[in-house]
């Protein structure tokens, strides 16, 4: 994104397009090319670096997710095993022994009626639960 807000800065600067056309031509939205020209209109300094990173950062970084990789590409059986089936508390567990990372193998979500839905490693997908 920083390297969009610095074309957009040329373009503000060289030309006397429309901020319509400046969306378009860097596939942003016309709001976010709207703020972006305020914030150099204003000569605001940080405006091309961005607000950062959005959301909750990664627990695993890139050395971690490669071991994790080659990991799991040698099959679920070179890990102790049964079958080379993949499934979702395989990989955790595959993750945690490999980078000591803990992570949650039976994830919840609610749907939209306030019901429990299971996750298919918990029981049948699909399956709802009164909550």
């Amino acid at each position: 994104m920083q390297e969009r807000r610095r074309r957009a800065a040329r373009l503000f600067a060289a030309t006397k397009r429309s901020q319509a056309e400046i969306a378009r031509e860097l596939h942003v939205s016309r709001q976010c090319v709207s703020r972006w020209f305020e914030a150099w209109r204003q000569g605001k300094p940080d405006w091309i670096r961005g607000a950062g990173w959005a959301g909750r950062r990664p627990k695993l970084d890139r050395a971690q997710l490669k071991q994790v990789d080659e990991a799991l590409r040698q099959g679920a059986q070179a890990h102790g095993f049964g079958t080379d089936l993949c499934t979702l508390p395989r990989v955790a567990a595959v993750i945690e022994r490999t980078t000591g990372v803990h992570l949650s193998s039976q994830p919840c979500v609610e749907d939209p009626g306030g019901h429990e839905v299971e996750s298919a490693t918990a029981g049948q997908a699909g399956t709802a639960t009164s909550g």
